[in-house]
C-alpha cells in the first residue's frame, strides 16, 4: 500500500466513521444514550471532539493494519470487506462487552447493540477500503 492510499484511506474512512456515528448513536441510540447519566455527562464535558478524532485515528490504525495483513485476504473489495468484518467481530466482543461495567446504570442489552454496530462499522470500513486499495499490476 503506497502512503497516498494510507493518506486516502484514513481520510474516506473518518469522514465515513463519523457519518456512521452520527447516524448510529447519534440519530439511532441518541435517545438511550440520554438517559444514561455517565454517559450525557461525558458528552456535555466536551467527549465529542475525541470521538471524531478518534475515528480518524482508528480509520488510520485500520488502513495502516490492512497494508500488513491485505496479503492473507483477497485483492479483491470483498476480500477487504472480510477483513474488516474479522477484525470488527475481534475487537467488539471483547471491546464492547465490558461497558455494561464500565458505566453506571449502562444496560447489558446495549452492549450487544454496539457489537453489532461495530461490526457494522468495520465491515463497511473494508469494503470501502477494498474500493480504494487496488493491487498492483503487473507489468507487461
Amino acid at each position: 500500500m503506497s502512503a497516498k492510499q494510507l493518506l486516502l484511506g484514513t481520510l474516506i474512512l473518518g469522514v465515513v466513521g463519523n457519518i456512521f456515528d452520527m447516524i448510529f448513536h447519534g440519530g439511532i441510540l441518541g435517545s438511550t444514550y440520554a438517559t444514561i447519566s455517565a454517559m450525557s455527562d461525558m458528552a456535555n464535558k466536551g467527549g465529542m471532539v475525541w470521538f471524531i478524532i478518534a475515528d480518524f485515528v482508528g480509520a488510520f490504525l485500520f488502513t495502516w493494519f490492512y497494508s500488513k495483513v491485505q496479503v492473507a485476504f483477497e485483492k479483491t473489495s470483498n476480500g477487504a470487506m472480510m477483513y474488516g468484518l474479522f477484525l470488527g467481530i475481534v475487537l467488539t466482543i471483547p471491546g464492547m462487552l465490558y461497558e455494561s461495567l464500565m458505566y453506571n446504570g449502562f444496560p447489558y442489552w446495549l452492549s450487544w447493540v454496539w457489537v453489532i454496530g461495530g461490526i457494522i462499522h468495520y465491515t463497511i470500513y473494508g469494503l470501502i477500503l477494498g474500493m480504494i486499495v487496488k493491487p498492483k499490476k503487473a507489468a507487461a
